[in-house]
């Protein structure tokens, strides 16, 4: 939605789009190497960075858990925490901010979060492999949701484990008045206040 919307707009600028960890992400802002990003505000992020930079609240989504269509946990009316300790896991590598959120509901009951047998960042990847085995993976509700529309996948019918967590639009204040920046800025903008944004990640 945001290329589309950028593409709409003349002189759209060139975009090189960089993909890692919050941590990683926010690392490579203060190095220079990107001049903006868009994801989850890290704990670790460190208060004398953020006071360089300028951060705009975009929304809230929650994470969800996924499984194949033929998976047996899929048809479970309750499913309870521990027993997702039995479970085969795709997640995200430590560091991952998804890492952190999904090992702390485990953590919180005095559970040892499940060791995954797979680490993949990307969770479209994670939610392509998990439709073709009998894994489990979490990823932001919205794109469980697209792959369940697909057919892909099943959402696995859960407690609230996972707060909602707020996406941000964070820039540089030394960089935030450059023609690119203020382009995704101003097309980020338009697609919240037009509620693109909002009916895309709504429950």
């Amino acid at each position: 939605m945001l290329l589309a919307k950028m593409a709409s707009e003349p002189n759209c600028p060139r975009l090189v789009i960089q993909e890692s960890t919050v941590d990683g992400l926010f690392g490579m802002l203060e190095r220079g190497e990107v001049d903006c990003i868009v994801g989850r505000v890290s704990r670790s992020l460190d208060v004398q960075a953020t006071r360089q930079m300028r951060v705009t609240p975009l929304w809230e989504e929650c994470l969800a858990i996924a499984c194949a269509m033929d998976n047996p946990v899929a048809r479970k009316r309750a499913i309870q925490l521990a027993d997702l300790c039995e479970q085969d896991w795709i997640v995200t590598p430590r560091g991952a901010q998804t890492r952190t959120l999904f090992e702390a509901p485990f953590l919180s009951a005095g559970l040892v979060p499940p060791q995954p047998v797979v680490e993949s960042s990307s969770f479209h990847t994670n939610l392509c492999m998990v439709a073709r085995s009998h894994h489990l993976t979490i990823a932001p509700e919205s794109a469980v949701r697209h792959y369940a529309k697909l057919n892909m996948v099943r959402r696995i019918r859960q407690d609230a484990w996972f707060p909602p967590g707020r996406t941000v639009f964070v820039t540089r204040n030394d960089v935030a008045d450059s023609p690119g920046v203020i382009a995704v800025d101003k097309a980020l903008a338009s697609l919240v206040k037009d509620k693109s944004l909002g009916a895309a990640f709504s429950a």
